[in-house]
Parts: structure tokens; C-alpha cells; sequence
């Protein structure tokens, strides 16, 4: 931290940039702890994804795969091929999911895929 900035400006910026964050709605913005559990969660999270904040923070990236993908293992493997991309062991990791129209939401959205299907019937 420069000399010339408090730990109440850092403060400041840190909040302001956790506003700028949540305020986007046109991306999912949350980050994951090293064991992929959700720490951070954005409103274009919710919004994408389908989660409110209070029911994702504390669970594992994992709730957005289908029961098939857990079951063969590809969210913890998506995870250690990210981690090992990036060199990154301990720390966070940021997820960034673009908005890309409707489609997208029913594609990433699993929570309410059944609800969705029965409204195709």
C-alpha cells in the first residue's frame, strides 16, 4: 500500500470496488475458495446462475453442474485444471460468466431446469 494512503482509504476503495462488483448484472462475478466453496457472489450471479446469495454463499461450485457431471467428477476436475492454468494453489479464484442472452440462462442456470421443462409440456 503506498505511504501516503490509510487503511480507512483502502477501506473505502475495497467497499467502492465491492460496489462496482455487485452492480453488474450482465456478468456472474463471484469467487471460490481453494476447495471451489462460493465466497463471493454478485447480483449478475444471481441473476445468471440463479441463486440468491444467502442460498450459494458456503456451497460448492459444483450446484451448477448437472447431477451427471458431479457424479463423473468434472466440477473438482474443471477446478484443478483451472488452478493448475493459473498457477494458483491457496488463494481465491474469480469466475467471471458472461450474460449471452436467454439461451445462456437455460444452459447455466440448472437450478430450475426441471421447472423449465415442465413449462415445455
Amino acid at each position: 500500500m503506498p505511504k501516503n494512503w490509510s487503511s480507512s482509504s483502502a477501506q473505502y476503495d475495497a467497499q467502492q470496488f465491492h460496489i462496482l462488483v455487485d452492480s453488474v448484472e450482465e456478468y456472474a462475478i463471484y469467487m471460490l475458495d481453494p476447495n471451489g466453496n462460493v465466497i463471493t457472489w454478485n447480483t449478475g450471479a444471481e441473476k445468471i446462475k440463479g441463486y440468491s446469495t444467502e442460498e450459494i454463499i458456503g456451497k460448492n461450485f459444483a450446484s451448477f453442474y448437472t447431477a451427471e457431471d458431479v457424479a463423473a467428477g468434472k466440477p473438482q476436475r474443471n477446478l484443478v485444471v483451472f488452478r493448475g492454468s493459473y498457477s494458483i494453489r491457496s488463494l481465491p479464484l474469480a469466475v467471471l460468466t458472461p450474460f449471452i442472452g436467454q439461451s445462456h440462462v437455460r444452459a447455466t442456470n440448472r437450478r430450475n431446469v426441471p421447472a423449465r421443462l415442465k413449462e415445455l409440456d
